[in-house]
C-alpha cells in the first residue's frame, strides 16, 4: 500500500506541474485582431521588410495591365 500511495504522489506531484505550466501559458497569451501588431511586433527579431516591385501582368490578349495602386 505504501509503494501504491508513494507512486500516485509521485504522478500527482508530475500532473501539477503539467497543469500549472498550462495556467501559466494561458495566462501569458495575448489575442488581438489588430494586423498591424501581429504583422510588425509578433516575431522576437524583426525583420525589415523587403520592397519588391509588382510584377507585370498582362491581360489574355498579351497587353500589359497598368499598375495596382498600393
Amino acid at each position: 500500500m505504501d509503494i501504491i500511495i508513494g507512486v500516485l504522489g509521485g504522478e500527482r506531484d508530475h500532473a501539477r506541474e503539467i497543469v500549472d505550466a498550462v495556467i501559466d501559458a494561458e495566462q501569458n497569451y495575448l489575442f488581438t485582431n489588430d494586423t498591424d501588431y501581429k504583422e510588425n511586433r509578433s516575431s522576437i527579431v524583426p525583420v525589415p521588410e523587403a520592397e519588391e516591385e509588382p510584377k507585370q501582368q498582362f491581360d489574355p490578349n498579351g497587353r500589359p495591365l497598368p499598375p495596382r495602386p498600393a
